[in-house]
């Protein structure tokens, strides 16, 4: 249980800034995010050719890679226990 509570906080966060930018609602909608064990998954379908996508790690260390799929999209994994960093 004390697993969901930080994933259910991350998506909350993600779908509260995503959905609170009109031209982002595109975006939004293509975003989706489950859990893999301590790890959230953020699983971005394909955009525009043009689209750049970064992710900025709330920690101010940078950027987080975004992994590409085959299809065109994206994947991100993001620890939620501090003790798998």
């Amino acid at each position: 249980m004390a697993r969901v509570a930080p994933a259910a906080r991350l998506f909350a966060q993600l779908l509260r800034h995503l959905s609170s930018a009109a031209p982002d609602s595109d975006l939004a909608s293509r975003v989706l995010v489950t859990l893999k064990g301590d790890r959230a998954v953020v699983r971005i379908d394909p955009g525009p050719p043009e689209e750049g996508l970064t992710v900025s790690d709330p920690a101010g260390t940078g950027e987080r890679p975004l992994r590409p799929s085959g299809d065109g999209g994206a994947a991100l994994e993001i620890a939620l226990d501090a003790r798998a960093r």
